[in-house]
Order: C-alpha cells, then structure tokens, then sequence
C-alpha cells in the first residue's frame, strides 16, 4: 500500500505531467487550471494543495527541466577523468540534453512565456552556476584551473553556453554546427582555467 508521501509525490507527478502535455499542445496562455484539472484527473483540492497558481506549476516544470538536463549531462560526463576535461564534456553534454524537442519546448518557450526571461534566467543560473562551481572546485583542487577566477569563470561559460544552447534551438541547428561548437566550448574553458597561472605553467 502507498504511503502518503509517495501518493503526495504521484499527485505531484500527475499534475506536473498533464500540465506539461497541455502546455506543449494548447500554449501556456491556452490552458487553463480546468484543462489541467481534467487531464490529471484530480481535484481542484489536490492541485492547489501543491501549487497556487498556473504560473507556480510551470515554474516547478521550468525548474525541474533544468535540473534535470544538469543532473544527466554531469552523470554522462562523470566517467572522465581530467578535471577540466569533464568540465568541458559536461558542458557539450548539457547542450545535448536541452536541445532535445521536449527539454528545449520547455526551456525556450513554456518557461520563458509562462515565467519571463528573467525569471528563468535566475533558475538556470542558479542551477547551472552551482554545478560549474563544483565541477571547478574539483578542477582547483586538482591544480589544473586557476583559482582566482573561478567565480567569474563559472558565469562566463553559463553565459556562453546559453547563448549556444539559444542558437541551437532557435536556428533549427542551422547557425551551429557541433564540430565549431565543440572547439569552441574546450578552447574557452581550457583558457578560462590558465588565468592568472604563472606563465611557465601554461600550455
């Protein structure tokens, strides 16, 4: 017999899902909290016992998309074994993952309609800067990217990833082409990771 925190979590689920399917085939502003009432066949009780309004569920798929790709592109990429390496594969895995029709439906138009552009900008960040923090941390650790930019490194190849990510989707691919992009991605990291090393150290 389920427990309540697993039919809590499957409620959760249902919502979330029926709500994604409508949003992808009505548009955020066609669907209403009725259409997705119907489709998750679930009170109204229940639906807003997990989420006021329609907007706080798209935020939660937003949310959960970009968590998602993160989580799949580092678990891809986890297998490698130098630091800066798995930076970068992590990176070209990410653009991977969110130029897939489903993720990227909900990163660059449910979302962005549903949320503004500057609201899913600061869940992806916050998202995506966690893991490059990390993900450089073990690269400092590691003596093989410098610390003293580690910061500013992590938002600048966010924000260069996200404009890729953009490109990718919005131009159907045919502005990016994955052998640039890969060149790319390794030549900006493998730089970011030499600033301010002593000059006999760099390569």
């Amino acid at each position: 017999m389920p427990t309540q925190a697993e039919r809590t979590a499957s409620t959760r689920s249902k919502i979330l899902d029926a709500a994604r399917s409508s949003f992808v085939s009505r548009g955020y502003d066609g669907t209403t909290i009725a259409d997705v009432l119907d489709a998750a066949a679930v009170s109204k009780g229940a639906l807003y016992h997990h989420f006021e309004s329609k907007q706080a569920i798209a935020e939660a798929i937003f949310s959960d998309t970009s968590r998602h790709a993160i989580t799949a592109a580092s678990r891809r990429a986890r297998d490698v074994s130098d630091p800066v390496e798995t930076l970068v594969q992590g990176c070209l895995l990410w653009l991977e993952e969110v130029s897939e029709p489903s993720v990227a439906v909900v990163m660059f138009d449910i979302g962005p309609t549903a949320l503004g552009w500057e609201r899913c900008r600061q869940i992806e960040a916050a998202n995506s800067i966690r893991a490059l923090r990390l993900g450089i941390a073990r690269a400092v650790e590691a003596g093989a990217f410098a610390a003293a930019r580690a910061d500013l490194a992590a938002h600048t190849i966010n924000a260069v990833l996200g404009e890729l990510a953009w490109l990718s989707v919005r131009s159907d691919g045919a502005d990016v082409d994955d052998v640039a992009t890969t060149a790319v991605v390794r030549a900006m990291i493998h730089a970011l990771a030499q600033i301010d090393r002593p000059a006999d150290l760099r390569t």
